[in-house]
């Protein structure tokens, strides 16, 4: 799609407006585990120290994620890779057969075939974030999968 076309510029601004809106709806389960974990049994209703310590925190928290976007943005596709490797794989291979080790593994075969899922969704989750992180300093050229066909 050519850049300076009004269809395209209007696509981009709809999309950072969508990513403006949803990222207090992204950020909010992270900020929530995590005051949890630093304020506990600490509220900001009754206590303006701890409201204003909690609001320093978000806004540091939000400050550390836009500087990693800011750094990441060339190297988009290897912090892709790095989310996909470290989360996306759990989510896929790990987590779904140690649940079903957990509420619905009966014989023998189950347990096993549960544990040797979750083990080698463990190595490949180590092995494809591994090779992520490696090649972050790589000058790789941005591949053209436009001209291979």
């Amino acid at each position: 799609m050519p850049s300076n076309t009004v269809a395209t510029l209007t696509v981009q601004l709809l999309y950072s407006v969508a990513i403006l809106f949803t990222t207090p709806l992204m950020m909010f389960p992270v900020i929530r585990i995590l005051e949890q974990a630093l304020f506990p049994r600490r509220s900001g209703k009754r206590s303006r120290t701890v409201k204003m310590q909690k609001n320093v925190f978000r806004a540091l928290l939000l400050a550390l994620v836009m500087a990693v976007s800011v750094v990441g943005v060339e190297r988009v596709d290897k912090l892709v890779a790095i989310i996909g490797g470290s989360a996306c794989i759990p989510l896929s291979f790990i987590y779904p057969p140690l649940f079903h080790l957990r509420a619905a593994a009966v014989s023998r075969w189950e347990r096993m075939r549960d544990m040797t899922l979750a083990v080698v969704g463990t190595v490949v989750c180590v092995y494809v974030t591994y090779g992520a992180v490696s090649r972050w300093g790589a000058n790789d050229p941005p591949h053209d999968f436009c001209d291979a066909l």
